[in-house]
């Protein structure tokens, strides 16, 4: 389930991309607008960022030492942190190719902070071909992660 939800991502990340307007999208997400950091105080936005780090960081800490019990010995740590953080990166990098270009596509407003998934997805789901069958593979998925996620279909 997990390769399918990450094929899933690459294809939505791609199908955003081409959406008129994506490429503005593209823009506003990987271009750094030194202006917009400035007038906010860059100290302001260099601390945002590192509450981010951390806070990210506290939960991989967290769910590391999870993984660490269920993994074989077959792994190392060390080996499973780096794909890990490699996989992470990856799926952080995809969701802003998803929401930002769709965001300037569909004309809503891309600071509107975590919302923005609930705001563009159903758009992107309901102007694509094939939409409602993407839209329910996407969240099945993202539920049976979830259901993963929490040990609910663990053994005992």
């Amino acid at each position: 389930m997990m390769s399918a939800l990450l094929v899933l991502i690459v294809v939505l990340a791609a199908h955003s991309i081409l959406l008129p307007g994506g490429g503005e999208g593209l823009k506003f997400y990987l271009v750094p607008d030194l202006g917009r950091a400035m007038e906010r105080r860059l100290g302001t936005v260099i601390v945002e960022a590192m509450n981010q780090a951390f806070f990210t960081l506290s939960i991989g800490i967290a769910s590391m030492e999870i993984f660490g019990s269920y993994m074989s010995r077959e792994h190392t740590l060390g080996g499973e942190s780096v794909r890990i953080c490699a996989l992470n990166t990856f799926v952080a990098i995809c969701s802003g190719l998803i929401i930002f270009p769709a965001c300037f596509s569909y004309g809503v407003e891309p600071n509107a902070g975590p919302s923005l998934i609930f705001i563009t997805l159903p758009k992107v789901f309901a102007n694509m071909p094939g939409g409602r069958i993407w839209d329910t593979l996407f969240f099945l998925q993202i539920t049976f992660w979830k259901v993963h996620l929490h040990g609910v279909l663990r053994p005992p």
